[in-house]
């Protein structure tokens, strides 16, 4: 079989910046699909949730919880919680 010599692309063919292609995210999908069906128990699917959960952090540190203080309990609310059904 004759080997086929392919070009190499310019360099501005590559820019980082472009939007991601469909065929980009078609990638991503089947890959993502191939390590969640390779996940089997729990503590294996704690250890790739905490890896994502530090990837997003750290690629939006605006979503980190924030600190919020506890909303004393009206008595209203005290009421209907000891309600009978």
């Amino acid at each position: 079989m004759p080997v086929v010599t392919v070009p190499k692309p310019p360099r501005a063919a590559y820019d980082p910046n472009r939007p991601v292609s469909g065929l980009l995210v078609s990638q991503m999908t089947h890959l993502q699909r191939i390590v969640l069906e390779a996940i089997a128990t729990e503590a294996q699917a704690a250890e790739y949730v905490s890896a994502l959960m530090r990837r997003v952090k750290r690629v939006h540190p605006q979503l980190e919880p924030q600190q919020h203080q506890r909303r004393r309990s009206s008595a209203g609310a005290k009421a209907r919680r000891k309600r009978p059904r």
